[in-house]
């Protein structure tokens, strides 16, 4: 057993817009987070749910109750999107505004999404706040 890991979530402000990105055991967490947050209307909570196939996104149903705006990624194209979750969350990184990202899952894909959200190539906005 390996844990705690990490450090804990800070609930978002009702008007942060907040990219979450995780798979596997990672999802757990995001889960919790979909739930405590309540965006207005100037706010948003966009999730990223990747895994390697379609069994590998257990909780696809729970997070779809707690989150309005989730893109599924499996490595095998089995359900959402043919890829990797770092890829999904460069596309909504290029694409929106974000004042956090926050991450957790697998190591491999933790490394890619702190790299993608402290990268010169997004302003700085976008990059992870304590």
């Amino acid at each position: 057993m390996h844990g705690p890991l990490g450090s804990s979530f800070r609930r978002p402000s009702p008007e942060e817009r907040v990219l979450a990105v995780g798979g596997g055991v990672g999802i757990a967490p995001l889960h919790f987070l979909a739930r405590a947050s309540r965006p207005s209307p100037g706010g948003s909570l966009v999730v990223v749910y990747g895994g390697r196939t379609r069994r590998d996104l257990p909780l696809a149903a729970e997070l779809a109750a707690a989150a309005e705006n989730i893109s599924y990624v499996t490595e095998d194209g089995s359900a959402g999107d043919k890829g990797l979750a770092s890829q999904t969350m460069s596309d909504l990184l290029s694409r929106s505004h974000f004042d956090r990202v926050v991450a957790c899952g697998p190591w491999p894909m933790m490394a890619a999404a702190a790299q993608l959200a402290a990268s010169p190539a997004f302003p700085a906005r976008c990059r992870s706040r304590r």
